[in-house]
């Protein structure tokens, strides 16, 4: 049976040079500045990190299986991987992030005012791209994928919307979180794993469950991180060790200790910025409240949903394992 490892030799470097020679093609004629940028943000300077393009394997794995020729699906796997960077552009102006991927993030580089402007010209790449699956499928189902594709951008921007809107407000509850995570994170790693089956015309109860794995794939690698924001090694992640409560972000975590813990909430609200020495009483305060577990069960209870949902689909093994590695891959990862 073929491995995780062996498909993404064989389907990363063609989703690299696709993406470049998409994004290349595009910008060709135009303004040398915007070129340059947009190829920063994929990586695609010499010799730069470039990110780990789950979206675009998602896409092309649950077309292998469905037994489709993934080929066909490399214009809507771009779409997604260009829809998903538009939107951390815009995510980094707006958490004021001077790094991604170690490197110096297109505002800081940029300005802000560019930044804005380079994230708008890489939406409107991403929908000329989905667009342009119309001449490979069925025109019903093109325009249906098409449809989908602009739901789950609305999704991503109503997150992002939220997000900062909850920014300080520990009053939000753990419902209106998870609410935030499902449009920001998880709404476009289902449609990732939905478009095939919508492009194929497959029935429902196919989409629905394919729709179902990504969208709790999505929910469980965001708590994961929030996890990894907290517990997480400065050495594995790459980033400062328990991130998340030095910048008092509202994780999942942290919302748990705000409810779940008198002692922690008294520490929250004490003052404006922690010292080194209350963080780790606060860490030791999540951890002997149960709260670190709560996180990682509920990370994995997710997890389990999603891998219900792909036993139930019918199709290539070789692939559904592929995609299951994926899955239980996430709690263990590092980063």
């Amino acid at each position: 049976m073929k491995q995780l490892s062996e498909y993404s030799a064989q389907y990363l470097p063609v989703i690299e040079q696709h993406l470049f020679s998409t994004l290349n093609n595009a910008l060709k004629t135009g303004f040398p500045e915007l070129k340059e940028s947009i190829l920063y943000q994929f990586g695609f300077d010499a010799g730069k990190a470039r990110g780990k393009r789950v979206r675009p394997m998602l896409v092309l794995l649950s077309a292998d299986l469905l037994s489709m020729d993934w080929h066909e699906l490399l214009p809507a796997a771009s779409a997604i991987e260009m829809l998903h960077n538009f939107s951390l552009i815009h995510d980094d102006i707006e958490d004021h992030s001077p790094l991604r991927r170690g490197k110096e993030t297109i505002w800081k580089k940029w300005g802000t005012e560019k930044a804005v402007n380079i994230g708008d010209a890489l939406f409107i790449l991403a929908v000329q791209t989905i667009q342009s699956i119309a001449s490979q499928f069925d025109p019903q189902c093109a325009m249906e994928a098409e449809q989908l594709f602009m739901q789950a951008a609305f999704s991503i921007m109503q997150g992002q919307q939220m997000d900062m809107a909850f920014e300080g407000d520990r009053n939000i509850n753990l419902e209106d979180y998870l609410q935030m995570i499902h449009e920001k994170t998880a709404a476009l790693l289902a449609f990732s794993c939905e478009i095939p089956a919508v492009l194929n015309g497959r029935e429902t109860e196919t989409r629905e469950l394919l729709h179902g794995f990504g969208l709790n794939l999505g929910m469980a690698f965001q708590i994961y991180d929030d996890w990894l924001g907290i517990w997480g090694k400065g050495d594995q992640t790459g980033k400062t060790e328990c991130s998340d409560l030095i910048e008092r972000k509202l994780s999942y975590p942290v919302l748990l200790g705000l409810k779940q813990s008198p002692q922690f909430c008294e520490m929250w609200q004490s003052q404006e910025s922690f010292s080194a020495a209350m963080v780790h009483s606060m860490v030791e305060i999540l951890a002997s409240e149960g709260i670190e577990k709560e996180v990682l069960a509920k990370a994995a209870h997710y997890n389990e949903i999603a891998l219900n949902a792909l036993g139930s689909v019918r199709g290539n093994e070789s692939a559904k394992n592929a995609l299951r590695t994926i899955t239980e891959d996430l709690i263990k990862r590092k980063k």
